[in-house]
């Protein structure tokens, strides 16, 4: 994974929105941490008007 930008993923669009959140959920934790990845710490960007 390390030699990658990207990983892509196709589910069917039949799913129901907590099978997509399962499969997302699994590949993160489960999937892709076995070959090395790990997930890019997520930055908080302020929204247009946010004080």
């Amino acid at each position: 994974m390390q030699a990658v930008d990207e990983l892509r993923l196709e589910l069917p669009y039949e799913f129901d929105r907590a099978e997509y959140e399962q499969i997302l959920h699994d590949v993160v934790h489960s999937v892709a941490p076995a070959p090395g990845w790990s997930p890019v710490p997520q930055r908080h960007e302020p929204h247009p008007g946010d004080a």
